[in-house]
């Protein structure tokens, strides 16, 4: 269970560390995927992103079932 106030714009090692359990390699493609669509770019450019805003943040947690109280 992950706070509410916990969540924020933070950088791409951030969100790993909270991702903890899940691999690396998945946490980068579905991080990579959200900032593109959400952004509406391409996942080449999405991969030069270092910070991930709020409410793709959410979007990340809740893909791997995250509950945020």
């Amino acid at each position: 269970m992950i706070k509410q106030e916990d969540i924020q714009t933070m950088g791409k090692v951030e969100l790993r560390r909270m991702l903890f359990g899940i691999s690396r390699k998945e946490a980068r493609i579905v991080m990579n995927t959200v900032i593109a669509d959400c952004r509406k770019i391409s996942e080449v450019e999405a991969k030069k992103r270092k910070l991930i805003l709020r409410h793709e943040v959410l979007k990340v947690l809740d893909f791997f079932g995250f509950e945020v109280e």
